[in-house]
């Protein structure tokens, strides 16, 4: 067994690994195959992303209660390869990337995935934020802030663009003593998949992936994890 995967438990009975090629995070990902027939998902980083894998995992979690959301489950979380790497574990899968998908689908076809992504994210909606979050005005105008900030230095304008940055000042108020909720943070076609038949009562159903979902959703909800609250 490869010394990255060693301490892992159950790693011996892996067999087959094979990297994952895609998706925009820099986590190292990983398609297992087990003996006892099921596939898994292996989302490895560098040590130094910690507090970070940890707090995304812990989000996951919070969906793992969510009936009839077709996600990747959270499995196992932890160091391995002698404490230089933190790995997530989580339940594979199959199916095909959305973005590739979609364009072959008739308009009606691509109406229903789009209600049904919706009704996904309602769900994740209905999740509330923990009480110790920072207030929503503090958190988005930061955010907006850091936005406003990166449009005006990057030297290209675009038309309307003071427009909308105005009506975005003269709104701001409205972001104050607002509910907090889970949030996928970048919910697109790009991070959800089209599920193989063998999951589904209907021939078509999004799946959200754990990654950016890349944690499904996938969440390969890939990113395979989201940005959470």
């Amino acid at each position: 067994m490869n010394q990255l995967f060693s301490e892992i438990p159950g790693a011996s009975k892996w067999s087959h690994v094979e990297e994952i090629h895609r998706g925009w995070s820099s986590d190292k990902k990983y398609y297992i195959q087990i003996t006892d027939g099921r596939d898994l998902l292996l989302r490895m980083a560098d040590k130094v992303h910690y507090d970070k894998k940890k707090r995304e995992f812990e989000a996951v979690k919070k969906l793992n209660h969510v009936e009839n959301l077709f996600m990747s489950r959270p499995l196992e979380f932890g160091l391995c390869h002698e404490g230089q790497s933190v790995y997530s574990l989580l339940t594979w899968i199959e199916g095909k990337d959305a973005e590739e998908i979609i364009p072959m689908l008739a308009a009606a076809q691509q109406y229903r995935l789009g209600v049904q992504a919706g009704e996904a994210l309602k769900k994740m909606h209905e999740i509330h934020a923990e009480q110790d979050r920072v207030p929503w005005a503090e958190h988005y105008n930061a955010k907006i802030n850091r936005y406003i900030t990166n449009y005006k230095s990057c030297g290209i304008f675009l038309k309307g663009a003071d427009q909308a940055i105005s009506f975005i000042e003269q709104n701001r108020h409205l972001l104050e003593n607002r509910p907090q909720t889970f949030q996928h943070g970048d919910y697109h076609v790009g991070y959800m998949i089209i599920l193989a038949v063998k999951y589904l009562k209907k021939p078509y159903v999004f799946r959200v992936s754990s990654a950016n979902l890349t944690f499904v959703v996938t969440l390969l909800v890939t990113r395979f994890f989201f940005n959470f609250y």
